[in-house]
This record gives C-alpha cells, structure tokens and sequence, in this order.
C-alpha cells in the first residue's frame, strides 16, 4: 500500500478555496468549498498517520491503513499544504486528516429490485463506502476489487442466495462480477434524463480556468453552472491542453487504468460519468479517489465530484441517454463546445 508520504512526488495539493467572479443570478448550481453539515464520513484513500493538529508532521497514532472510515468532527482550516497551499483539514476524533488524501462519504444501504428489473438491465451507483467485487455470489467468494463510494456501474443480473440479494454487474476491463444488492442504488430515468435539453448546441459552452481551476457552463453566454475541479499536473504527458474542443463522447461509467509499471500507475473502475473532449481521451469526470479540488494532481482529466460530473453528463452534446452505454458526437451533430483556458 502506497503512503501519504510516498505520494507526495506523484500528487500535486491544492487550496479549495473558490475565485471570486462574477456571475448572473441565473447561475442554477454552484460547488462550494466548505462541506455543508451535516458532516459525511471520510474515506482514506491512502495509508495514513493521523495529525495530532491540522499540520503536516505532528503525528500521534498509528498507521491506518487505506480505505478506514472515520466520522467528520468538523471541517477547519489549517497549515497550507503542497505547491498549491492547501489549507483544508478534517478533525476525527483520533485527529486531523488533510483533505488531499480522503473521499468523502455516506453509509446508506438499499432495498434491492425485482430479479426481473435487474435482468432488464440499469445504471446504479455505490451508496457505501466501499464494497467488494466477488466472483461469486457468495460472502466467502473471491473479491476481485473493491468499488467505492459513487462509482457507477450496469447491473445485469439479479438473484437471491442464503438469504441475501445479489446484484451481477459488468465492468469492461475487469468483466465485473457479484455485489450485495445493498451496497447500489438504482438511478431513475429522471435523474439520467437530459438538462437545458431546449438549449441548441451552438448556444452551450463549458469553459474550464486552469488557473481558478473553476468549470462553469454557459447557456447563450449566461452561467447556470460552476464547480471546482482539478487538473493535469504541469509535467511530461500530464497537463491539461489549453484549446477549443468538442464534447466527442461520453458514458454513465467507464473503467479508467494507465501508467502500468511506473509509480503514479492507476486502475480505476467505476469511474462515473466521464465527458470526453480530446482524441487522447480526456474527460470531465467524477472522482472517487480524492477531495483535493483546486489541485492540479490529475493524468490531464478534468476531475469533479461525482454529482458535478453527473450535471456535465447530463447537460452537454451529445444528449444523456439512460439506456445506451455510450453516446458519441458527430460532425452532423456535433459536441458541446469547451475552452480551456490557461492564461
């Protein structure tokens, strides 16, 4: 298991911290910062030494490892951390945790469907922290990899064994596998279904700030949307491109892996709702892996919270579809329109 300290070569930090700039009462949705109450769970995404204070260095526990859940006391400002002074901590009642290094979290289990919903086939996203993957619709299966808290997938298949529901679902890369009907909840073809879908192509535009790191949408040049985001490092075969692009495809879910043999290597499944605009395949995408919004940290992606890359999904060209797996632009029906802009 790799380190906080480890990571420090391989992951920039960030402050969350939102640039003041001025936008019409028409703006609809806007990410803030500060994590309103009441306060989530965090997830640590790497091993980790708890901060006896909110300052990197003052360790007063032992290691915990990966993937522990912890109740949020409070949200405070503390020493800034990394190139880019990340300031936000998290109290737990063993100590401080930097925000760079966590996923925010829910614990909310699920009635499961009818077997016949699921062999129809749907969307779903986790609602837990983390749960496994099995081989086998059974506890004491193989747990092929686990699927964190937001992470989307396809059920395919359910059924009922000792007791306990089962959900089959598909993951690309991997194949996917068997999860406790519990750990996913269903998407409605409503929260799938398109936004501003009135509004002509011609008349949207994401524009992305790599210096404010601030995605917001414009519909006929008023903003209805803004959210912090993270970006590609400023190193080889990592940046972000400035440009004009199109949206050229995007999906509910796709299962993201690359770097193979070198240390910043990633496997990702579940990745929800990546956008992608460039041949090279970068994407606005939600990401489970840490809250370091306002970082440039990332393989080139745009990284969002999930719920901020869902409204992406849902509201650029080509249109959301609650059935297909992936939808694709073309040059009679081009994409949305993005500027990314980095002076």
């Amino acid at each position: 298991m790799i380190s906080r300290r480890s990571l420090l070569t391989v992951i920039g930090k960030s402050t969350l911290a939102l640039t003041a700039v001025n936008l019409p009462s028409r703006l609809i949705y806007a990410r803030q910062s500060a994590v309103p109450p009441p306060l989530p769970k965090l997830r640590l995404t790497v091993d980790y030494v708890l901060d006896s204070s909110p300052t990197i260095g003052s360790q007063s526990s032992p290691v915990l490892p990966a993937n522990t859940v912890l109740p949020i006391i409070e949200q405070v400002i503390g020493t800034p951390y990394g190139e880019n002074n990340n300031a936000v901590w998290f109290r737990t009642a063993g100590g401080y945790v930097h925000s760079s290094y966590v996923q925010l979290v829910d614990d909310r289990p699920n009635a499961p469907v009818s077997v016949t919903e699921a062999r129809a086939k749907f969307w779903a996203e986790v609602t837990v922290p983390y749960v496994g993957i099995l081989a086998l619709p059974n506890r004491s299966a193989k747990v092929n990899y686990l699927a964190y808290y937001s992470s989307v997938y396809r059920v395919v298949d359910g059924m009922q064994t000792a007791n306990e529901w089962w959900y089959r679902i598909s993951d690309g890369v991997r194949g996917g596998g068997y999860v406790p009907a519990y750990a996913l909840r269903r998407f409605t073809p409503a929260e799938l279904a398109p936004i501003s879908a009135n509004i002509n192509t011609a008349n949207k535009r994401l524009d992305v700030d790599l210096r404010t790191h601030l995605v917001t949408a414009f519909e006929n040049n008023r903003a209805v949307f803004q959210a912090k985001c993270a970006s590609g490092e400023r190193v080889a075969n990592k940046y972000t491109p400035a440009g004009r692009y199109r949206v050229i495809q995007k999906a509910p879910t796709t299962h993201m892996s690359g770097s193979q043999g070198r240390t910043d290597a990633y496997d990702l499944p579940g990745v929800p709702f990546p956008t992608y605009f460039t041949n090279s395949g970068i994407a606005f995408h939600g990401a489970y892996w840490h809250f370091d919004w306002g970082a440039r940290r990332t393989h080139g992606c745009i990284n969002l919270s999930s719920a901020d890359a869902m409204w992406i999904w849902r509201w650029s060209t080509p249109r959301a579809n609650a059935v297909a797996a992936r939808q694709y632009a073309s040059r009679s029906s081009p994409g949305t329109l993005v500027v990314v802009r980095d002076s």
